[in-house]
């Protein structure tokens, strides 16, 4: 598949905005010059009677430089003819095209112009975009209750960001009623797909017994899996599970370890956490010096603990360096 890069499209962008072109399924190991060619000129027809699926083919072949030179205007203008015969993927396709100007001037309002033409055809990543566009008011006046019936509409095909974001609308009664059991059910659906973001928000209700009976054992389990996926947030919590023994068997060298991992990630209160365990030897060797440095990290960042604790720290050090003179 495209590298959303090549694309250019951010590529955390693409991943928030449905996976950008990555959906669109083909083989690049059979598009070789000839069935370039042959995307072109539709064997000779496609000028007399388009098809949608050759315009796209084609299309996908100027954006991503497949047998010919990369060209995003020429894509954007297959993309629409594509769209405008009805594609539910070119449509969606074109949307992103004018949400992110490639190949056409930005256009927020025609983004989500397209995004409906696409989601009501049943794309469920054209459904999950347009759902941003109404949470975030992006090319169309906010409206959560929108939101929430297009997240449903994606969520029901079963994908696992819309999900999410259902879950967190069910969470904070957002655009619907608060509702922690339906929250649960969403969630679970998302982590059993491997969505770091579910598995996490997943594992705080099993931990704080919200909407599902408190399981201690689970929680920690979820925030593994979210951990090994470089979820900043499930690494810290997974730290605290083996610090103080919640649902794992303590061991202060995996905290310190998990602890670290979030830190470096930026993560502040993991970031406080290293440095306590640096500080007083949990799980690591004691080390004032870099106890001194992880709390100025999260100090940096506003962490009030951590900004307290520097300023003990440094007064230590200081009068230690006194002592020994």
């Amino acid at each position: 598949m495209p590298d959303c890069e090549v694309l250019g499209i951010p590529a955390l962008e693409a991943v928030r905005r449905g996976g950008g072109l990555n959906c669109i399924s083909w083989n690049t190991t059979t598009l070789q010059d000839d069935i370039f060619e042959e995307s072109i000129i539709g064997q000779n027809n496609i000028q007399q009677a388009p098809d949608a699926h050759e315009l796209l083919e084609c299309a996908e072949c100027y954006e991503l430089g497949i047998g010919c030179e990369p060209n995003l205007t020429k894509a954007s203008e297959l993309y629409a003819e594509a769209a405008e015969l009805g594609h539910d993927m070119a449509q969606f396709a074109l949307a992103l095209c004018y949400e992110n100007g490639q190949g056409v001037e930005k256009d927020l309002a025609k983004a989500v112009e397209w995004y409906i033409k696409s989601a009501k055809q049943g794309n469920e990543r054209a459904q999950y975009n347009l759902a941003i566009c109404y949470e975030e008011g992006s090319g169309v006046e906010r409206n959560m209750k929108k939101a929430v019936q297009w997240y449903k509409e994606s969520a029901e095909q079963g994908f696992s960001p819309a999900q999410y974001n259902i879950a967190i609308c069910y969470i904070e009664g957002n655009g619907t009623r608060k509702n922690l059991p339906k929250a649960v059910e969403w969630l679970k659906r998302a982590a059993k797909q491997g969505e770091a973001l579910a598995q996490y928000r997943l594992a705080v209700c099993y931990r704080k017994g919200q909407g599902v009976k408190k399981d201690l054992v689970k929680a920690a389990q979820l925030y593994k899996k979210a951990a090994m996926q470089e979820d900043s947030l499930a690494q810290n919590d997974l730290g605290v599970c083996y610090e103080h023994g919640n649902g794992v068997k303590k061991d202060p060298q995996k905290a310190a370890r998990w602890y670290k991992k979030a830190a470096l990630q930026g993560e502040a209160t993991a970031q406080f956490n290293y440095a306590v365990c640096c500080e007083k030897g949990v799980g690591v060797k004691p080390n004032l010096e870099k106890a001194e440095i992880w709390y100025t990290c999260a100090a940096n960042q506003g962490y009030k603990a951590a900004q307290a604790k520097l300023k003990e720290l440094q007064k230590k050090i200081s009068a230690s360096t006194i002592r020994f003179e």
